[in-house]
């Protein structure tokens, strides 16, 4: 397992726990008077499942934001007292672009599928 699954799914874990404490014990008797018994377990279904796919999508976005915070640290640091393979590195992730590199990867991809 990834970093990054580890990390969301330990996230949906205490989401899920939270949710099922204010859904399932807390507001149970006021969303069933309100909803309809059938409706309300639906919406637990329905939450439940979408959970992790909000998480994902949160967690990727923080991550891109990190990252671009971080990189932008790195701006002020003066090169030319780094070794070569650190310079290079440094040039690296100063001029890369991961945001635009993941979008024309993913419309990449979704082309591929669309010519299947």
């Amino acid at each position: 397992m990834e970093r990054r699954d580890k990390a969301v799914f330990f996230i949906s874990l205490i989401v899920n726990i939270i949710l099922s404490f204010f859904l399932g014990v807390k507001y149970k008797t006021d969303l069933i008077k309100i909803l309809t018994e059938t409706i309300y377990y639906q919406l637990i279904v329905f939450i439940s499942l979408l959970m992790p796919t909000l998480i994902n999508s949160a967690y990727g976005r923080y991550r891109l934001w990190s990252f671009h915070r971080r990189k932008n640290k790195l701006r002020s640091i003066d090169a030319a007292t780094l070794s070569s393979s650190t310079r290079k590195q440094l040039e690296e992730l100063v001029n890369t672009d991961i945001k635009s590199e993941s979008e024309i990867k993913d419309l990449y991809d979704e082309l591929q599928d669309l010519k299947k």
